[in-house]
């Protein structure tokens, strides 16, 4: 990890909450669809969208780091669909699988009654769409390229609260922040990891210049009610104010709250809406900020 977080420089690209296949995001956050009317998309190009602005500036060499909430579900990623399939063959029929992660609960039965019997053989792509269509959410359109194929520049990604578990990230191209970090760069590097593991909490500490500032998906005193009511955020947020107040922070650089302000004048709200629906690098964001 110590490694990664070296690489983050005042030259890293950076965003929040892009929230990709996420249908009703546009209801949620209507300044997006507005936007993409002027740029001339559709509304069911959202996607597209956010990918052509993010090549518009990112290039393939470039580093993004991305505040939580990239995706609104489980991206399907084809290879490791098939891979399921051809280990749960061997399963006996009270075996229960997960079948992409998509809160969704398939069981060896449901699956050998496709065609009135189970034939053992290894089905194609297509076969395999049709057994657990009736079974899933799973649509056409999620077995399409995953975004973050199509997108410029290596990601580094703090969770959000509607990202996937780490280990899920395996064999995509997105680096994942897995905790919470100080990382300290002057004469010498040091590296503490402030905080238990959680699959959803994640972040770190690093000093650009004479400013200590804190990554994190969730905004630091957050005035929020419904966040300060919900039982899976208002812990977090806790532990981020007791982090950023033990290290003396200087700022906090965050997402989570989309078009919303924030409500405590030491942070940046970096999610895609108030950034142009585009990466933008953390330099630009520490001049803003003076």
């Amino acid at each position: 990890m110590e490694d990664i977080l070296k690489l983050i420089t005042e030259e890293t690209f950076i965003i929040s909450d892009t929230h990709f296949q996420h249908r009703n995001i546009l209801e949620f956050e209507p300044c997006r669809l507005t936007q993409m009317r002027i740029d001339g998309y559709e509304a069911n190009e959202h996607d597209k969208w956010l990918i052509d602005n993010w090549n518009a500036v990112v290039n393939k060499e470039d580093l993004v780091l991305h505040l939580g909430d990239f995706s609104f579900k489980q991206l399907v990623n084809k290879e490791i669909t098939l891979s399921l399939y051809r280990r749960y063959r061997e399963y006996t029929k009270s075996s229960i699988i997960h079948i992409c992660q998509n809160n969704v609960i398939v069981t060896i039965s449901d699956l050998i009654d496709y065609n009135g019997e189970y034939s053992g053989g290894i089905l194609d792509m297509e076969e395999f769409k049709s057994v657990i269509k009736k079974y899933t959410r799973l649509e056409e359109k999620d077995l399409s390229d995953r975004p973050e194929d199509l997108l410029n520049g290596e990601i580094i990604m703090v969770l959000g609260n509607h990202d996937l578990k780490p280990k899920n990230y395996l064999n995509r191209n997105i680096t994942i922040i897995d905790g919470f970090y100080s990382y300290i760069d002057k004469n010498k590097t040091v590296l503490n990891k402030v905080i238990t593991p959680d699959n959803l909490f994640s972040g770190f500490i690093k000093s650009f210049g004479d400013k200590k500032i804190m990554f994190s998906h969730y905004p630091v005193f957050n005035k929020d009610d419904w966040d300060r009511k919900n039982k899976m955020i208002a812990p977090r947020i806790k532990v981020l104010e007791t982090i950023f107040s033990a290290n003396s922070c200087n700022l906090n650089i965050h997402g989570h709250i989309h078009s919303n302000l924030s409500t405590f004048k030491h942070s940046k709200n970096v999610s895609t809406e108030h950034i142009g629906f585009r990466p933008v690098k953390i330099k630009t964001i520490l001049k803003e900020i003076k």
